[in-house]
């Protein structure tokens, strides 16, 4: 008989909170933990920490070829998700912690409206309280989202795919995880999917086999002298976007003429799940190339529109994406 007990995937948890990090390399309080959000989450989704860097000395003239000393030169962390199910809460977390810049609405379900924000560079962080075992239980800190890859199909949960960098700070710790909520999840069953001239898109839900959304942050954990084994900072670089549909072909053209004159197209994408579970995309200027595909017996465009083929177009934003939930702040410092 085996003499260990083995780890369940069940068991593991992880905590968010509402807020960013007041200052970089010190973490969200507990009290915002205790008051978080217990998050439904991928449990084969491990941290990446502490990945340790050395220095060693097997290079160095010393009268055989083999290290004698080393030395720590850094650390770093990471967090990945993948194929997690939105629902209304975390919509509006991975929105919040990603553009670092909101404007809501509303008393109660709440709109938040995210955009890219040229005016800091300096990112929002935070921080998320990781359980593998009832005994390891540790806080990592100073977390941005670099990149996040949403997908839909015809039913379901919306899936995303995050991807956050650290500055390679933990701490372990004794806190209790929040309970947990039922979440209204965002289902791809409630969306309407829209393209058609600036300012006048329609719907063409009926025809979309599939859609992708890419927003890349482009976060840099900035080292530098005085900081130490871990990151100083962390500086996001110009956010980046992409779209990718299977849009299936009429029998008459109307996608072929769109990609040979590149001609410049609204995109909508609105999830309404409930008065306070929603989710949208509107990118008020979009380019697609592609090229036709089979789809079963029948044809569809395998629409991309690149980062080259997003566009601020006028007064607009490149995109915006816009949560509706009961949540009534984010990013307040804590």
């Amino acid at each position: 008989m085996p003499t260990f007990n083995s780890q369940l995937i069940r068991a593991r948890a992880c905590a968010v909170a509402d807020e960013k990090e007041t200052t970089y390399g010190t973490g969200i309080l507990d009290a915002n933990f205790t008051a978080g959000h217990n998050l439904r989450f991928d449990g084969a989704a491990f941290a990446q920490f502490p990945v340790k860097e050395y220095f060693s000395d097997q290079n160095l003239a010393k009268g055989h070829p083999w290290a004698t000393v080393r030395a720590e030169i850094r650390r770093n962390s990471k967090f990945s998700i993948s194929g997690m199910a939105m629902y209304d809460y975390i919509a509006g977390w991975l929105g919040a912690m990603c553009f670092g810049k909101v404007v809501t609405s509303g008393a109660g379900p709440y709109t938040h409206l995210f955009t890219a924000d040229l005016s800091n560079f300096l990112s929002p962080v935070t921080s998320v309280l990781l359980q593998d075992t009832s005994d390891i239980k540790y806080k990592l800190f100073d977390l941005a989202i670099n990149t996040l890859k949403f997908t839909g199909s015809a039913i379901g949960p919306v899936q995303c795919d995050m991807e956050m960098i650290g500055s390679g700070k933990h701490l372990d710790s004794v806190l209790a995880l929040p309970a947990l909520t039922n979440p209204v999840f965002i289902l791809n069953n409630d969306a309407d999917i829209l393209l058609g001239p600036q300012g006048a898109p329609v719907s063409i839900k009926e025809r979309i086999r599939s859609w992708t959304v890419n927003i890349t942050a482009n976060q840099e954990d900035v080292r530098h002298p005085g900081s130490g084994l871990f990151a100083g900072f962390h500086r996001r670089g110009d956010m980046r976007f992409s779209v990718q549909m299977q849009v299936a072909a009429k029998d008459v053209d109307d996608i072929r003429t769109l990609i040979i004159n590149d001609t410049i197209r609204e995109l909508q994408i609105n999830i309404n799940s409930g008065a306070a579970a929603q989710l949208k995309f509107r990118f008020p200027g979009i380019v697609f190339k592609g090229t036709p595909g089979a789809d079963g017996s029948f044809v569809a465009w395998n629409l991309d529109s690149g980062e080259d083929g997003i566009f601020k177009s006028g007064a607009n934003e490149p995109i915006e994406m816009t949560a509706i939930n009961n949540q009534a702040t984010w990013l307040t410092a804590g």
